[in-house]
């Protein structure tokens, strides 16, 4: 006789993969310590679950960048502390020191070269400190609204409130005049006497002709025009000032966006410098 099925055996062999099934599922809970490890465990309890979870790591995260900052300012505050003490305090002590009568100019000399030393320490401080390369205590000044304008190059120029005064040329070395006709030039004229006047035709159009008027305090640019032989060009894009001094550390001026008129040429919406309709420099100085 053939026997071709066991039924006990096969409910036998059901009921243990249960078990097994549900042993593992036991057992994967225990080892993670999570009881949802997958959608088969409770699907909506797994969905909720991962969104405290997301939240959860995002707190975490956000507790570090706030010790991050911590550290930041703790550094921060180490460098102003140790610039502080004993860096000024010795300064003060010193310079109290140096009001002594008694002390020879010997021994004034001594201070002065320890005041030094403090002083190059305390700029050491001052760039040296930095968290992950970020400068803490000399960083660069961000107020200031900065415009740039083209004129042959980029020009940067900071924005803020002037009060013009006219410029002596005298101050000057040289003056530099870009022109715009078949291609880019530039003449550049030293002022070695004022006044003074120069003829210059551009390289790339040696038909075009201007007269260049220098005066102590003023410009003007006359085109030659077909009665002298010359084809009439407005091509003067702009003027520099080269090698000033006086000018609170200013060495150079421009002016640009030229526009013709039937006293000359009238410079406008300049910001370092500008050129009224009588061509005069002018100089705004910061309040």
């Amino acid at each position: 006789m053939i026997i071709k099925s066991n039924i006990p055996a096969l409910n036998a062999l059901n009921r243990l993969q249960k078990n097994n099934k549900n042993t593992a599922s036991t057992l994967e809970k225990l080892s993670s310590g999570f009881r949802i490890n997958k959608a088969a465990d409770d699907a909506a309890g797994l969905s909720i679950s991962e969104k405290m979870r997301a939240q959860i790591r995002g707190l975490d995260q956000a507790q570090r960048n706030i010790q991050d900052g911590i550290s930041l300012i703790q550094t921060a505050e180490g460098g102003l502390a140790e610039i502080q003490n004993p860096n000024l305090q010795r300064l003060r002590e010193l310079a109290i020191q140096a009001a002594n009568d008694t002390l020879t100019q010997v021994d004034r000399q001594s201070i002065q070269e320890e005041v030094e030393q403090i002083k190059k320490a305390i700029d050491e401080i001052a760039n040296d400190t930095e968290f992950n390369g970020i400068k803490l205590l000399n960083v660069p000044d961000s107020g200031k609204v900065t415009k740039t304008i083209e004129v042959m190059k980029t020009v940067t120029k900071t924005e803020t409130t002037y009060v013009p005064e006219v410029v002596d040329l005298s101050k000057a070395t040289s003056i530099t005049i870009y022109e715009r006709s078949a291609g880019l030039n530039e003449l550049t004229i030293p002022l070695t006497s004022l006044p003074m006047s120069v003829e210059w035709s551009p390289p790339d159009s040696p038909t075009e002709k201007y007269l260049f008027e220098i005066y102590r305090y003023g410009f003007k640019t006359t085109a030659y025009g077909p009665a002298q032989g010359y084809t009439p060009g407005n091509n003067i894009t702009g003027v520099r000032l080269n090698g000033l001094s006086g000018y609170d550390g200013i060495t150079e001026m421009w002016a640009n966006k030229i526009e013709t008129t039937n006293g000359g040429w009238k410079f406008r919406d300049c910001k370092i410098f500008c050129v009224n309709s009588h061509s005069t420099f002018h100089y705004n100085e910061t309040k």
